[in-house]
């Protein structure tokens, strides 16, 4: 169980032994007017406090939003494309979101997308190994899940090609799509592939590729390239010729997903209906990212509708906490569903154009000895804080700012 130090004196004296604190209260805070929030923004309103976790003192940060009362949209670093990571508060600022959190999984390395992305019912990045996701409409409506997607291609003398997947860095053999949401180009990323041009829904050219990254292509303008990789992919690319038509199939399941025209994928999935569900091996994450310890970042929501952003930890993957203690950390926050998002070095919480949860006042007075691990420690005027780079996030773009 996590046990709370309450730093705020705003807590009536009856509730004290009944679970104390900002953990167990902020569902009912509108109700019972127990607590106050540390800061409130067009409506947002966030909330700081200390839990202890483990024998570690474990600084915890929280937005409240309604999601009726703005636009929720997934947003990335790269604005010409998917390869590329940045500050989460400096891409947030430039698209001009008032709130957002960091997202899905991404390759350090390749600098490339490992979830899914949906953005006004286009699939920008397609999901991958039936990992938890949040899906959202404009109205307000939010839902949460596994979700998997079979995708395939049709010719015009029936042959079925399956499609592997969509503008991601998940590579496995096979066939996979890179449209212009990738960027203006696609370079090989394995030995020996076969690349088809298509626009227009017709294949144009079919070029063959020698070592990884020896390639690059240009992604047509209203078309998209295909990327054949290994014996697999060599066997599907060879029943197309320059000439066919090409025509894309879609679904997914749950199928219900398919009627959200915003959706973000992380994992794993937490909550649903108020019951932990929590299930790294079914959502295929390593055993290590199973049972280690650290910083958290989660999106949860309450009976109310309204929207929990929530980050923990610090992130020393030592003074953090497991899957399970995020999903039951939600689970007393009162979430009926929750997700879990990229966490580590990647967990970054941004309100008004600042990371809050990496905010040095906050840390020190948690912990102290980890206070300067978010800042330059060359002590020269004008030294300013390490800020995580990450792919992706959720940004909130309240009504008053459209």
């Amino acid at each position: 169980m996590l046990k709370t130090k309450p730093r705020m004196q705003a807590i009536r004296r009856g509730v004290v032994g009944v679970a104390v604190g900002l953990l167990s209260l902020l569902h009912s805070l509108a109700a019972q007017a127990q607590m106050i929030p540390v800061r409130t923004v067009q409506g947002i309103h966030v909330y700081q406090e200390e839990t202890w976790v483990g024998g570690n003192r474990i600084p915890v940060s929280i937005l409240t939003l309604s999601p009726s009362a703005g636009r929720l949209r997934p947003i990335w670093a790269e604005p010409t494309g998917l390869v590329g990571l940045g500050e989460l508060t400096s891409f947030a600022r430039e698209r001009g979101a008032l709130a957002a959190i960091n997202g899905g999984f991404f390759n350090r390395n390749t600098r490339q997308p490992l979830g899914a992305i949906r953005l006004d019912g286009r699939w920008i990045s397609s999901p991958i190994l039936g990992r938890g996701v949040v899906a959202w409409s404009d109205q307000g409506s939010v839902r949460f899940g596994r979700l998997r997607m079979q995708a395939e291609l049709r010719n015009g003398i029936g042959d079925r090609i399956p499609l592997m997947g969509i503008n991601t860095g998940y590579i496995v053999a096979g066939i996979s799509q890179f449209t212009p949401d990738w960027g203006s180009i696609y370079t090989t990323q394995t030995d020996n592939e076969t690349l088809l041009l298509v626009q227009a829904d017709r294949v144009q050219a079919i070029l063959s590729a020698g070592l990884a990254s020896s390639v690059s292509v240009p992604i047509p303008v209203g078309g998209y390239v295909l990327a054949a990789r290994e014996l697999e992919g060599s066997l599907e690319a060879q029943k197309l010729v320059v000439g066919d038509r090409l025509s894309l199939h879609l679904t997914v399941d749950p199928p219900e997903l398919e009627a959200y025209p915003h959706l973000l994928g992380a994992g794993p999935l937490l909550l649903l209906d108020g019951q932990v569900v929590l299930d790294a091996e079914l959502e295929r994450f390593q055993p290590t990212f199973r049972a280690q310890r650290a910083a958290r970042s989660a999106i949860g929501q309450l009976d109310s509708g309204h929207l929990l952003w929530v980050t923990a930890g610090n992130a020393q993957e030592s003074q953090g906490l497991t899957l399970l203690e995020m999903a039951q950390l939600m689970q007393q926050l009162g979430c009926r569903h929750a997700l879990n998002l990229d966490g580590g070095n990647s967990s970054t919480l941004v309100l008004e154009g600042e990371a809050i949860n990496l905010e040095r006042r906050f840390l020190e007075a948690s912990n102290p000895e980890n206070a300067t691990g978010h800042e330059t420690d060359n002590g020269l005027p004008g030294s300013r804080r390490i800020l995580p780079r990450v792919h992706n996030g959720l940004g909130f773009f309240p009504t008053t700012a459209q």
